[in-house]
């Protein structure tokens, strides 16, 4: 702390005592004139009275020695205690007004724990003696304070007095790190258009940056510092500017980080199972120790699974089920035990669960008799009884009624062996693809091969994965087997090894082979996979899959009943067809309810079901990072009829925490509702890796690396991070020498006397 004297400051103040040794010259004197002794003689009587005569000239001159060689010591000793003018600077010769601009990294990065506390808390401890050294010794000077997280400054351009160092404290108590990044870059060009207005108001500009300085904030792809860095910092006036770094990270070399979590199927059916992907991996530089990975559904109901060590690098994705018994809004939480960045510890995912999934089943031979339709045993796959729930809401119809429907009514629309479709109908099944939807042909003796590709092929830019050619196969001898040419798929996750042994004892007599497909030299057209094949890996195509659009086609190229094979009558045909229906349907758009550390979230009520006003809080209780508070849901748009609901982060901020959230609308006839979405950080925060003193000048243009002052913790600790502009030991100095110079002509003077 500071030594405050009037109106002078020392930096260093226990030199002081040194002033004390001042009394040395007149211990010296007093001694000196102890060791006379009178002694008579007869020539002492003229001496005498010339002494006396002298003895008053003499006697000053002593003194005026003895005062000189005590103000030298004294002024030795003030010189080396760094004597600082206050902000009254009464000697009116060394102060000029300073703007002090604290740029503060409130990052996710920083609730990093680094030995005793976290980032933040060293940053907070170093903001707060940086403000109270500026309040005792420059007061009167400007200050603001940039956040990482806020686009308006704090603070800005106001005076430093003890007033505003009460208030700092306050800010600096509630200050917490949020789930944005550190944008340098954008920071210090907020900070530039911030303090323009105080150009001249201010000789010179004082900016302390305050962070863990981590290198995947502050480095390009090219591993040298961000040029958008150095530009940004090219616009502040270098002749007023001095930079001072104040690195508050520690080198870590592990950190276990939950990368992302994912529903596997396109939508969650109430009553049905839905698969999470929950993918960890080992972001340090060493072997992980034996971990647990937690699974929680809905704030509540929580699983754990033991993970073995993972070495530096490596990634590991586990597979957790739920299953949800109402619809509507819900989410999920995955998380990792507590180690040195809470923030990568968890991921949330929120997403709709629906009532059912709507199938549509385009008949293409509808038979006789039920059992003899061409979807009869889709049918019974979707739905098996009336007792159990499939969460499939069927609609089967035959190829005739296609012009009466309308494709965007159905989460998933299977062809079952039609024979063709009008142009017209193609084009609208095109769009319905295009925009999400989800496509099955199976083929069959309806099927039209040359028609087909006309129509559904299109020299590639059609629906169709691949062209059909000839059938294939001999009915009567069924010899050929399915074989799973892709057992990581999706449609067999944790079921690879049952349907592959069920599968083998399915006789295939029939099939489509597809144009240039069969036998180790056929190439399949581009974004074109076979999941399926006949008999072997060299086998042709069974099931084949590419993406249109946003939608996803399957194309089997057997019949979906039981004329080409024996499949239906295998428990593994229920299996297949579910998964493939899950995985092909219409996906459900998570994105806009998955924001990042500043993204809003819009949604559209009907005002006839709900009420405008709606409650923003967190979604597990006893969540303390997230206030509640209350918003409108206002008009859509002049032509809509709807609501539309802008949950949002406070203005130029991001969102206070990472996690879920809830949004609880209230409903006219009195109920409430739960609307959820999770707020992520960047992907890379929990990346290691700290930029040091010389990796940081080295990126700077020379002349701003000569405006860089790196101060760590014991620099801070002596006050040397202040600037040096106020102290007057070079006056002192000056001053020092000049009594010198004067005490040795005096002596000299005086001694010739």
């Amino acid at each position: 702390m500071f030594l405050s004297l009037l109106a002078i400051s020392f930096l260093n103040p226990l030199l002081l005592w040194g002033s004390a040794l001042a009394a040395i010259p007149l211990i010296i004197h007093i001694l000196n004139r102890r060791r006379f002794r009178r002694v008579r003689w007869a020539a002492m009587e003229f001496l005498l009275r010339a002494f006396k005569k002298n003895r008053r000239r003499a006697r000053f001159e002593q003194l005026l020695l003895l005062l000189l060689r005590m103000l030298l010591v004294a002024l030795a000793a003030f010189l080396l205690s760094r004597p600082r003018a206050s902000s009254d600077d009464v000697f009116g010769l060394t102060k000029r007004t300073a703007h002090h601009v604290l740029i503060l990294d409130d990052s996710g990065s920083m609730g990093a724990i680094t030995g005793v506390g976290t980032a933040m808390d060293r940053l907070k401890q170093r903001a707060r003696q940086i403000v109270e050294a500026l309040t005792q010794t420059r007061n009167g000077d400007l200050f603001t304070t940039i956040l990482a997280s806020r686009d308006e400054p704090s603070f800005l351009g106001r005076p430093i007095t003890g007033q505003l160092r009460a208030q700092f404290g306050d800010f600096l108590t509630a200050l917490r790190p949020t789930p944005d990044r550190l944008r340098l870059g954008q920071i210090l060009d907020r900070a530039h258009k911030a303090i323009r207005p105080f150009e001249d108001q201010a000789e010179r500009l004082q900016i302390y940056l305050i962070s863990d300085l981590r290198k995947v904030d502050l480095l390009g792809g090219d591993g040298e510092l961000k040029e958008e860095i150095i530009k940004q910092w090219r616009q502040f006036p270098t002749d007023k500017l001095r930079i001072q770094v104040l690195p508050v990270g520690r080198e870590e070399s592990s950190n276990l980080s939950l990368r992302s979590i994912e529903r596997r199927e396109a939508r969650s059916i109430r009553g049905q199972g839905t698969s999470f992907l929950v993918t960890v991996e080992n972001l340090g530089t060493s072997n992980s120790a034996e971990f647990e990975l937690g699974f929680e559904v809905d704030g509540g109901a929580r699983v754990f699974r033991k993970i073995a060590s993972l070495a530096a690098g490596e990634r590991k994705t586990e597979l957790f089920r739920a299953r949800f018994k109402s619809a509507g809004s819900h989410y999920v939480r995955a998380f990792l035990p507590k180690d040195r960045l809470p923030l990568d510890n968890q991921r949330t995912l929120a997403f709709s669960v629906a009532e059912n999934a709507s199938v549509l089943l385009v008949d293409g031979e509808p038979g006789e008799r039920p059992e003899l339709a061409e979807t009869f045993y889709l049918a019974a796959a979707f739905d098996p009884s009336d007792e159990l729930r499939s969460g499939f809401l069927l609609t089967r119809v035959d190829s005739q009624e296609l012009e009466e429907l309308d494709f965007e009514k159905f989460d998933l629309v299977i062809l079952a062996n039609i024979t063709a479709m009008q142009d017209e109908d193609v084009t609208l099944l095109e769009n319905y693809v295009r925009a999400g939807g989800g496509l099955v042909f199976f083929t069959g003796g309806q099927v039209e091969t040359g028609l087909w590709n006309e129509r559904f092929w299109k020299q590639g830019k059609g629906l169709l994965p691949a062209p059909l050619a000839e059938v294939d196969g001999d009915i009567e001898q069924s010899k050929e087997v399915i074989h799973l040419a892709k057992k990581e798929h999706p449609i067999f996750v944790e079921a690879a090894e049952l349907i592959e042994s069920l599968a083998r004892i399915v006789g295939v007599g029939r099939y489509h082979r597809v144009a240039q497909a069969e036998g180790l030299g056929g190439q399949l057209p581009d974004g074109c996979s076979a999941i399926l094949r006949v008999d072997d890996e060299r086998g042709p195509p069974l099931l084949l899959e590419r993406e249109y659009g946003a939608g996803k086609v399957l194309l089997f190229t057997t019949t979906a009943d039981a004329a080409w094979h024996s499949w239906q009558a295998n428990p593994s045909y229920p299996i297949v067809m579910l998964r493939a229906a899950e995985y092909v349907m219409r996906r459900e758009a998570l994105a806009p309810f998955q924001l990042g550390a500043r993204g809003v979230l819009r949604h559209e009520i009907s005002p006839v079901e709900y009420a405008r006003d709606v409650r923003l809080m967190p979604a597990a209780e006893g969540d303390d990072r997230i206030p509640e508070r209350g918003f409108l849901a206002r008009a859509a748009d002049e032509q809509s009829q709807m609501l539309l609901i802008e949950a949002a982060p406070e203005p130029g901020q991001s969102w206070p925490a990472d996690g879920g959230y809830r949004l609880l609308l209230r409903k006219i006839d009195g109920g409430e509702e739960s609307l959820f979405f999770s707020v992520s950080p960047w992907e890379n925060e929990g990346v290691p890796g700290v930029l040091s003193e010389q990796a940081f000048r080295a990126g700077l243009p020379q002349e701003l690396s000569e405006k860089l002052v790196w101060l760590d913790a014991d620099a801070l600790g002596a006050a040397s991070f202040l600037d040096e502009e106020g102290e007057i030991w070079r006056y002192l100095g000056f001053i020092l020498m000049g009594f010198l110079l004067l005490e040795t002509l005096l002596a000299w003077r005086f001694g010739h006397h």
